[in-house]
C-alpha cells in the first residue's frame, strides 16, 4: 500500500489554518494603511494646505494657425483624486488654448475650470487685452516643488494624452490613468476606502490579479507551472464518471474492477500556458499516484487537458474571459487512471478590480463526458467566487493571501454502491469546498524572470463531499 506520509496530511491542516491567518490579517490592513514598500507618502484631504507631490511629464509641442509652436507644460499631483495640470503657453503673440480649458464669456480671459462647488477666481487687476493673464496657480507648482490650496483643476479627459503620447510613453499614460481614476462601478458603495495609488506602489500590484489557486484568472499570460496536490478521501470515484470510469465489475464498464468508497491519490502536474494579452492556449499534463481502498495501488500519466483563454471585455475595473477545457483520454482506464472518454468543460471568467492591491474573482463551468457511458457519465456545474489582497510588497517582493469557494452540482449520472454491486442515480448531489491560499512573489532580475511559490489547502463543507481534505503547493515562472 502506498500510504501518504502523515508529514503531508500534517501540512494540509497546518497550511489552511495559516492561510486563513495571513488573509484575515490582510484584511485588518485593508482596513488600515494602504500597501506599498517602505514608508508611504503621506495623503491629505483634496484641498488641504499641506504640500502634495508634484509629477512633471514630457511637454506636449503644437502648431498654430500660423505656424508659431506651441508648447504646453504636463504637471499633475501623486493622487488619485487630482488630474493632470496643463497651463496655457504664450509664444510668437498667440496664446495656445488645450482642450481642458474653459472661457468664460463675460471676461473674454482664459481660465481653469474649477472643480464643483468651487468659485471662479476673479481677473487679476491690470490684465489688458492680448496679454497672457498671470496664473491662478502658484508659481512653485511649474518648479516641481509644491501644490498649494489656491490650485484650480481642470476636469479629467480620460484619452486626452494617452492618445496624443508618444508611443514609447502612451502605455506608461494609460496605466496611470487606471490606477489614478477616481471608483466606479456597481460595487463601488461596498468599498468606500481607496488605496492610495501613490507612484512607488511595488510588485505585488502587478500580480495580485493572478493569484487564485483554484478559480481560473480572466488575464491570459505566458507562464510555466509545476503543481502539487494531495487529496485525501476523494468518495465515489467513479461518480458521473468524473474521475475514473465505471466499475468493470458493471455492465459496459472500463474502470478499475471493484467500486471503491473513497480513494487517496497525489497528482504531479506540469502546464505550459502560451499566448498574447488576448488569447492563450495552456497544455496540462499530470502524473497520478492512486491508493485505493479496494482496488490495487498504481501510478502513471493520467488524462492530458488543453486550455483556451479569450478575452471578451477589458475594462478599468471588469475583465470578462472566455473559457474552454478540452479532457483527453490518455490514462490507462482499467488501473483508474482515466475517464475512459473525452470530456468538454466550457465557461466563463470574470474579475472585479476593487483596488490596486484587491480583486474579486468568479467562474462559472459546465462539464459533460462524450463518449461516456450513456448512464453512468453524467453533467457537473460549477461555479466559484474569490478574492486575492496584497498583504505585503516591495520592489522585488511581495506576499498575497487569497480565499475562495468552490460549489460543484452533480446533475446526473450514476456512481457505484458495495454490497450489494449496483449503479444508483444521481439525483442533483451538491459539494461546497473553501480553499485558503498564500502566494509569495519575487523577482530575480535574470533569466528566470518572475517566480511564484503557493500553498493552498482545500476544507470540505457539509456532509456531502468530493473529498475530505487537500493540500495544493505550486511553482511558476513567469516569462
Amino acid at each position: 500500500m502506498l500510504n501518504a506520509p502523515r508529514a503531508i496530511r500534517t501540512c494540509a491542516r497546518a497550511s489552511g489554518i495559516v492561510a486563513v491567518g495571513a488573509w484575515l490579517l490582510a484584511c485588518v490592513v485593508a482596513l488600515g494603511q494602504p500597501v506599498g514598500g517602505g514608508t508611504p507618502p503621506p495623503t491629505y484631504s483634496a484641498f488641504s494646505s499641506q504640500p502634495r507631490q508634484i509629477l512633471v511629464r514630457l511637454p506636449q509641442v503644437s502648431t498654430n494657425e500660423e505656424g508659431s509652436v506651441v508648447i504646453e507644460p504636463r504637471l499633475g499631483t501623486s493622487f488619485g483624486d487630482r488630474p493632470m495640470l496643463r497651463r496655457p503657453t504664450r509664444i510668437a503673440g498667440d496664446v495656445g488654448m488645450p482642450t481642458d480649458v474653459f472661457i468664460p464669456p463675460t471676461e473674454g480671459l482664459v481660465y481653469l475650470e474649477p472643480q464643483p462647488g468651487m468659485e471662479w477666481i476673479a481677473p487679476p487687476p491690470g490684465v489688458v487685452d492680448g496679454e497672457l493673464p498671470p496664473p491662478s496657480i502658484p508659481a512653485e507648482i511649474y518648479e516641481g516643488e509644491i501644490l498649494t490650496d489656491d490650485a484650480v483643476f481642470p476636469p479629467w479627459e480620460e484619452d486626452a494624452w494617452s492618445a496624443t503620447a508618444e508611443p514609447e510613453f502612451r502605455g506608461l499614460l494609460q496605466h496611470i490613468r487606471q490606477k489614478s481614476c477616481e471608483r466606479c462601478g456597481p460595487l463601488s458603495f461596498l468599498f468606500p476606502k481607496e488605496i492610495n495609488p501613490y507612484p512607488d506602489a511595488g510588485f505585488g500590484i502587478e500580480r495580485v490579479e493572478f493569484a487564485p489557486f483554484f478559480i481560473d484568472v480572466t488575464q491570459p499570460q505566458r507562464m510555466y507551472r509545476m503543481r502539487f496536490d494531495a487529496v485525501y478521501d476523494l468518495e465515489f470515484p467513479d461518480r458521473a464518471e468524473a474521475f475514473w470510469a465505471r466499475p468493470s465489475n458493471l455492465s459496459a464498464g472500463m474502470g478499475p474492477p471493484a467500486p471503491e468508497p473513497s480513494v487517496t491519490y497525489q497528482d504531479f502536474a506540469f502546464a505550459w500556458e502560451t499566448g498574447t494579452e488576448i488569447f492563450s492556449l495552456t497544455t496540462h499534463v499530470p502524473i497520478r499516484v492512486l491508493d485505493p481502498v479496494n482496488n490495487a495501488n498504481t501510478a502513471g500519466l493520467s488524462d492530458l487537458t488543453t486550455t483556451t483563454k479569450l478575452r471578451l471585455y477589458d475594462g478599468s475595473h471588469w475583465q470578462i474571459t472566455q473559457i474552454m477545457s478540452t479532457h483527453v483520454k490518455t490514462g490507462a482506464v482499467s488501473k483508474g487512471l482515466s475517464t475512459g472518454h473525452v470530456s468538454l468543460e466550457p465557461g466563463i471568467l470574470l474579475r472585479y478590480r476593487v483596488d490596486p492591491a484587491t480583486y474579486l474573482h468568479a467562474e462559472v463551468k459546465y462539464w459533460f463526458a462524450v463518449g461516456g457511458h450513456p448512464e453512468h457519465s453524467g453533467q457537473i456545474l460549477r461555479w466559484g467566487l474569490g478574492a486575492s489582497r496584497v498583504l505585503y510588497e516591495h520592489d522585488t517582493f511581495a506576499i498575497i493571501p487569497t480565499l475562495e469557494f468552490i460549489e460543484l452540482s452533480f446533475l446526473d449520472g450514476q456512481r457505484a454502491v458495495f454490497p450489494p454491486l449496483a449503479a444508483v442515480d444521481i439525483d442533483g448531489e451538491n459539494v461546497y469546498n473553501l480553499h485558503p491560499g498564500l502566494r509569495i512573489v519575487g523577482d530575480t532580475g535574470c533569466d528566470m524572470g518572475i517566480v511564484e511559490l503557493g500553498v493552498a489547502s482545500g476544507i470540505e463543507l457539509g456532509s456531502v463531499g468530493w473529498w475530505d481534505r487537500m493540500l495544493r503547493v505550486e511553482l511558476r515562472w513567469i516569462y
